[in-house]
């Protein structure tokens, strides 16, 4: 087997061999450092409570207010923010409200999968001006967790 690979690479040109090496590099590069390495919690500044969710790769803290009360969020220097939710038990879709900059920006979010007893829903992506510190969350249902993460660079 090594006899033909020898053979398919080096008779041909050695820019062959490098590509091959450099995309095998790169690939693994990847899997080691990829999407889920490239975000850190942030935690929240005022909340009620925070429950720690035990699922079956981690245990993470996921934060929850009482409406009217509202969930702030420090995000002082941040270009980009995640922001990940989980119920006990499914519904059929989420209506959130987030205040960034003053401005209202509405959203409905359904469930995406199940892990363990908890349902996780789809995640806000959200890219944010220079100058914005604080985000604050509001949520109609009592029983949904939030947690926030920023990008790393």
């Amino acid at each position: 087997m090594i006899n033909k690979l020898n053979k398919f690479f080096f008779s041909r040109k050695p820019q062959l061999l490098r590509l091959f090496i450099s995309f095998i590099f790169i690939i693994i590069l990847n899997s080691l450092y990829g999407d889920s390495y490239g975000w850190k919690a942030i935690k929240f500044k005022r909340y009620k409570q925070k429950k720690i969710v035990k699922i079956p790769e981690s245990k993470n803290f996921y934060y929850y207010n009482n409406y009217p009360k509202k969930l702030v969020l420090k995000t002082k220097g941040n270009a980009y923010l995640k922001l990940k939710t989980i119920r006990k038990s499914k519904k059929k879709h989420i209506s959130l409200k987030l205040i960034v900059n003053g401005k209202i920006k509405n959203f409905c979010l359904f469930p995406k999968n199940k892990i363990g007893s908890y349902y996780f829903y789809d995640d806000i992506l959200l890219s944010l001006k220079t100058g914005t510190n604080i985000i604050t969350i509001i949520s109609l249902d009592k029983r949904v967790y939030f947690r926030a993460f920023k990008k790393k660079f």
